[in-house]
C-alpha cells in the first residue's frame, strides 16, 4: 500500500470494504478472504500473487510479506491457545 501512495481508507473505499477491515488485515488481526484479497489487488492494480508476496522481486513489496508473516504469527497463537483450551478442558 505505501508503495503505491494509497493509504488504509482509500484501499478500503477502491476495494469495497471498511477502513477497520484492512487495518485487521494489514495488521494480522483477521484474513482476508479470496474475494477480499482480489478486491485490494484490483484496487492496487497488482496481481493477486504479488500481494500476498509471492512473486517478490524487488523490495517493493516487502511489506506484504511482513504482512504475510504477522498473519501467520496469530494464526500460530491462535492454535496454541486452543490447544490449550482443549487441555484444560480434557483436565477438567
Amino acid at each position: 500500500m505505501d508503495v503505491k501512495g494509497i493509504d488504509g481508507a482509500t484501499l478500503a473505499s477502491g476495494a469495497g470494504l471498511t477502513p477497520t477491515a484492512v487495518s485487521y488485515y494489514r495488521n494480522g488481526k483477521r484474513m482476508p478472504g479470496a474475494s477480499e484479497l482480489f478486491a485490494m489487488a484490483k484496487a492496487l492494480g497488482v496481481s493477486m500473487d504479488s500481494l500476498m508476496g509471492e512473486d517478490v522481486e524487488s523490495e517493493k513489496f516487502e511489506g506484504a510479506a511482513v504482512w504475510r508473516n504477522r498473519a501467520q504469527s496469530a494464526e500460530q497463537k491462535l492454535a496454541a491457545l486452543k490447544a490449550a483450551v482443549k487441555t484444560l478442558l480434557e483436565r477438567y
